[in-house]
């Protein structure tokens, strides 16, 4: 039998890592990243189209309070497509951050169409937070106690 010395100790264990490692990124999670960017900068380059036509409403026509309104609208798109974008952008790099927010869009958006009686446009946000809180895990959320 050879083994160590009586009266000596094995060599100590290297400690755990201080973080643990970015996890793959789920293919449901990427297609969610990829149509909310799409849908980003359609809603950027729409809300510059609306601001574009409201200025040139108000230019040519001179309808001043109709050209504010159209302005206003246009930043309020441009603003939910910037926002859109950044979620996507989070999603695609797996942010604790984006998977609230996407429960929270999608949430409000299940209330909107419950609430105007879409029964169509429920189908994709129920869909994606269900699917959202199946996988939270991928995004350090609700992670199960050490030792369960």
């Amino acid at each position: 039998m050879s083994g160590p010395p009586a009266g000596t100790m094995p060599p100590p264990m290297a400690p755990p890592p201080a973080y643990a490692p970015p996890q793959r990124r789920p293919i449901g999670v990427t297609i969610i990243a990829i149509l909310s960017g799409l849908g980003g900068l359609v809603g950027i380059f729409a809300g510059i189209a609306i601001i574009g036509l409201a200025a040139l409403v108000g230019g040519l026509v001179g309808f001043g309070v109709l050209a504010a309104l159209g302005a206003a609208l246009g930043v309020i798109v441009l603003l939910i497509g910037l926002v859109t974008l950044a979620v996507a952008i989070g999603l695609w790099r797996m942010r604790s951050w984006a998977w609230w927010v996407a429960i929270i869009v999608n949430a409000i958006s299940i209330l909107i169409n419950v609430a105007s009686v879409q029964w169509t446009g429920l189908i994709f946000p129920v869909i994606i937070v269900l699917y959202l809180v199946v996988i939270r895990d991928k995004f350090g959320i609700g992670g199960r106690p050490a030792g369960m």
